[in-house]
This record gives C-alpha cells, sequence and structure tokens, in this order.
C-alpha cells in the first residue's frame, strides 16, 4: 500500500484466461493499477470495465513510460483510479444514506453516514447516481434537498459539497448520461408545485445548471437516456 502505482507486467503470450491474484489487493489498497496485457484478455478487461488503471500493449516499453508518467505527473489520476479499485454499497433509510465498504463481502463495514434533509417514519424512497467520484442523492418525501458528496475522501469518509433545494426539493428518480453530462431529474418537486422532469448540465459535477424541463407528460416515474434520447416510464400515460 505504500506504493504510488503497482505494475502487473504479462507477456505478449500470455493466454486469456490468466487474472493474477494480487490484482485484488492492489485494488484493495486503492492504489492504480498498470499493466501489459493483451486488449482481450480477460485482466484488461477487468481493469478497463473497474477504471481502476491502465493497460498497455505487452512487450512495449515506451507505451508502459508513457503510462507511468501520466499518473506521475497528474497524481489525481491515480487517485481516481485507486478508488474506483475499492467497492461501496449505497442504501437509504428514513434517517439518510448509508456508505458499506464492501471490497471484502466478508468484512464490510460502515465507511460514512449522510443525514437526509427530510427524516422519520414518512420517508420511504431515497434514490442515487453517481458521476466523477460524486455520489448524488434524492429523495421523494419530504422537505428533501439534492445533495452532492465526494466520494474520493473513502474509505474514511465523505465530504458533502452540496445541499440544497433551490434546483428541487423532491424526485423520485435520477438519470445520469455520462457521455453528456446531463442530470435528468424525475419527477421533481419544487415551491411551486410537482413536475414532469428536470434536465441538468453537469459540466461542473458540483453546480448543476438547469437546461430544460419537460411537459409532455403529467409525471416521469424513471428514464433511460442513450444518444440524447429520453426513454420515459410515464405509468400508464
Amino acid at each position: 500500500a505504500a506504493a504510488d502505482v503497482s505494475l502487473i507486467i504479462q507477456k505478449m503470450t500470455v493466454g486469456d484466461i490468466v487474472m493474477p491474484s494480487k490484482l485484488l489487493n492492489i485494488m484493495a489498497s486503492e492504489r492504480p493499477v498498470i499493466a501489459t496485457a493483451n486488449s482481450i484478455c480477460e485482466l484488461a478487461r477487468f481493469i478497463n470495465e473497474a477504471n481502476c488503471g491502465i493497460v498497455v500493449e505487452p512487450e512495449n516499453h515506451i507505451l508502459l513510460k508513457d503510462a507511468i508518467l501520466k499518473i506521475y505527473s497528474d497524481p489525481s489520476i491515480g487517485r481516481k483510479y485507486g478508488i474506483n479499485g475499492r467497492e461501496y454499497a449505497i442504501i437509504g433509510s428514513t434517517a439518510g444514506t448509508h456508505i458499506f465498504d464492501v471490497t471484502d463481502p466478508v468484512n464490510f463495514y460502515l465507511a460514512d453516514f449522510v443525514p437526509g434533509a427530510a427524516q422519520g417514519s414518512g420517508i420511504v424512497h431515497r434514490d442515487y447516481d453517481d458521476y466523477k467520484g460524486y455520489l448524488y442523492m434524492v429523495c421523494d418525501e419530504g422537505a428533501s434537498t439534492l445533495q452532492i458528496a465526494d466520494m474520493s475522501f473513502l474509505p474514511d469518509s465523505v465530504k458533502v459539497v452540496y445541499d440544497s433545494d433551490a434546483l428541487f426539493k423532491t424526485s423520485h428518480n435520477t438519470f445520469i448520461d455520462t457521455a453528456k453530462a446531463k442530470l435528468y431529474v424525475c419527477g421533481p418537486g419544487d415551491n411551486t408545485g410537482a413536475h414532469s422532469m428536470f434536465v441538468y448540465s453537469l459540466k461542473d459535477p458540483v453546480s448543476p445548471k438547469f437546461i430544460y424541463s419537460y411537459t409532455g407528460t403529467a409525471y416521469v416515474h424513471d428514464c433511460y437516456v442513450r444518444n440524447d434520447t429520453a426513454y420515459l416510464n410515464a405509468g400508464d400515460e
């Protein structure tokens, strides 16, 4: 865990099914990994899917050097890869948001807790999304808020960087189009009443900017977005 970056070196001839056990130890230590591996092998697929490091072509010392220098020149890149190496579970309750470290599923533990703006027995639904290392938290009941937490401090804690009802108070579900950096808020409620769906830009992840209010239906329960097309679940409408 003392290393700034860990290396996994494989030759070009290593087969597809080889998965070094050290990878899980590296990920658990929150350190980025640089691996030389064929792009189609299991090791490369695992690292790319978890976004916990960089995969380069085997036996290419120039690409390996460039990968090391990339992390060395910008430590924040390494920190983001390292955080992605751990696994967290988010659970909502009547009190707020519970964040568990489940990297070791046998020895999981509560890493942090974020109190909800609204609490109590009347709270029955919270929803979550994550984007660029931030956790977005909404609630569908009470005098709630949009909460955004910086997860880069985990496993020690999270830091709430936004907690306000200025954009909306309640929401049933959210969806983040990561390709276009847009937050879709389904069934939002604010001081003027209930709405169908709001869309915000996440160009600045901690300061959402209003783009559009969809009014094609009275209510949107949830949605999925791809290529700027939103597929809506609007109940029986």
